[in-house]
């Protein structure tokens, strides 16, 4: 059964060349990216017609090729949500990587917008406020806007 999978390798900065191989082999389809997380390890998001029970045994009859230690949870997805704002790019690649296997995905919420702030000071208080931070290009764009509005 075709669908997608995600591989988290807990304490790997990058896929060993078995790991490689690996995921050579069990990815079905154009399907698949991978990122690493400082700190954490590796994640894969592939497109596969295997079962998460069959990549975490595939994955361990290859640790124990590679005498390699570090653990791996697989997990299948069906629907993904996912910020990874902060990673330039990923988000990008994992809507691609969602619509190319037929789920949606859940972008980013936007930010949300500062509410406006205005400006209630006088024209003296303006006034000294250009006095005390030494000219009218120091005031904010509120307070210029309030300047404008009280001496036109």
């Amino acid at each position: 059964m075709k669908g997608a999978a995600i591989i988290f390798r807990i304490g790997a900065p990058v896929p060993i060349s078995t790991e490689v191989e690996l995921l050579r082999a069990i990815v079905s389809g154009p399907a698949a990216i991978g990122l690493p997380v400082s700190g954490f390890g590796f994640i894969s998001i592939i497109e596969t017609e295997q079962s998460p029970t069959e990549i975490a045994r595939l994955y361990q009859e290859a640790a124990v090729k590679a005498n390699d230690k570090i653990p791996v949870i697989v997990t299948e997805v069906e629907n993904c949500a996912a910020n990874f704002g902060d990673i330039p790019g990923f988000n990008a690649a994992l809507a691609a990587f969602m619509e190319a296997v037929g789920n949606e995905y859940a972008a980013p919420a936007p930010e949300p917008e500062k509410p406006k702030q205005t400006c209630e000071l006088t024209v003296d208080q303006l006034l000294d406020l250009i006095n005390d931070r030494g000219g009218v290009d120091k005031l904010t764009e509120e307070e210029t806007a309030r300047l404008k509005e009280l001496t036109n």
